[in-house]
């Protein structure tokens, strides 16, 4: 391993800083969420963390490091582990991109991928980064509000929905079909729980609500932030006391848990499979095809690179 980091601080002359820098935040962000997309059987369930401790244990002494200096070379060295020889590493770091490319193989399908490969191939503009709203979270929430909702996107939204209900329980679907049916459901942004539901003082606000005649869905959106001051608990609080359905989902790029059982995870990678359920069955009108199209653009250029390579690399070895 000290080989290695040697070597990345040796070229670190010959190439960009910015464009190493990018690399290694890109690593960093994957392993992140390094338990969400190793499986928890088969080769890898024993030794997934002590891995991404390791690879960790690099970057952080990478990161103390001035990429762009003249003395790059005459780093902490010393500081490296050095119980994995390189070999050891670029077989596990392989071991690790392997995986990255079952889960998303795993959670798409043939179906989605191609799907997925359609919408990316429309060359779409990056028109959240234009606005500089690519790591805005209120931005995603916004967008994802609007694929969800069936009155703006009525061949995307209910079979997303259905999807993403799933994991509530069976009864979900039929109650999201019937509300649909019935023109009576609603995505709203923002709401504040305790005042829409009974007349409450706590001013919090959840992101995304759906909700019908006889349920009512949370989404609680974390982009780039983690869950602060119990947020999901309280949303609960209010939720639990509502007749019917109920239920919470937890939404961030890597799956991460909510401090609140029932609010279940969710990844942005599941959310994508969700929208392009729609996509993957048949033709979709051309005005929900481009909003969903800009989106998986800003996707997979800020939010899910890593899933983004895992994909290009699984169309590479599928032309091959």
């Amino acid at each position: 391993m000290e080989a290695v980091a040697s070597h990345l601080i040796r070229t670190a002359r010959s190439l960009d800083a910015n464009a190493l820098r990018e690399q290694l935040d890109r690593l960093r962000a994957a392993l992140g969420g390094v338990t969400t997309f190793i499986p928890r059987s088969g080769t890898l369930a024993y030794d997934h963390q002590a891995i991404a401790a390791r690879v960790r244990g690099v970057i952080e002494t990478l990161d103390k490091i001035d990429l762009s200096a003249a003395n790059t070379t005459s780093g902490p060295l010393g500081d490296l582990p050095s119980e994995f020889p390189p070999a050891r590493l670029r077989q596990l770091i392989g071991r690790l991109q392997d995986s990255l490319i079952a889960r998303v193989q795993q959670v798409l399908g043939e179906q989605k991928l191609e799907a997925v490969r359609a919408l990316l191939s429309m060359d779409m503009p990056d028109v959240m980064q234009a606005m500089r709203k690519e790591h805005d979270e209120n931005a995603h929430s916004d967008l994802i509000a609007w694929l969800l909702d069936p009155r703006q996107a009525p061949t995307i939204a209910p079979p997303a929905l259905r999807a993403l209900c799933q994991r509530l329980g069976p009864k979900w679907s039929e109650a999201i079909s019937s509300a649909i049916h019935s023109q009576t459901i609603s995505v709203r942004r923002e709401v504040v729980l305790a005042r829409a539901l009974h007349d409450g003082h706590d001013l919090s606000r959840v992101d995304i609500t759906v909700s019908g005649p006889d349920f009512m869905l949370a989404i609680e959106n974390k982009l780039w932030t983690l869950e602060h001051d119990d947020q999901t608990k309280t949303y609960w609080s209010h939720l639990e006391a509502l007749d019917g359905l109920r239920g919470g989902l937890f939404l961030s790029p890597s799956g991460m848990m909510a401090s609140c059982p029932a609010f279940l995870p969710v990844s942005y990678l599941d959310l994508i499979s969700a929208m392009v359920e729609g996509p993957a069955r048949g033709p979709v009108p051309a005005i929900e095809r481009t909003m969903l199209g800009l989106y998986l653009t800003t996707l997979f250029a800020h939010v899910c690179s890593s899933e983004a390579s895992s994909i290009h690399d699984l169309f590479t070895r599928q032309s091959q």
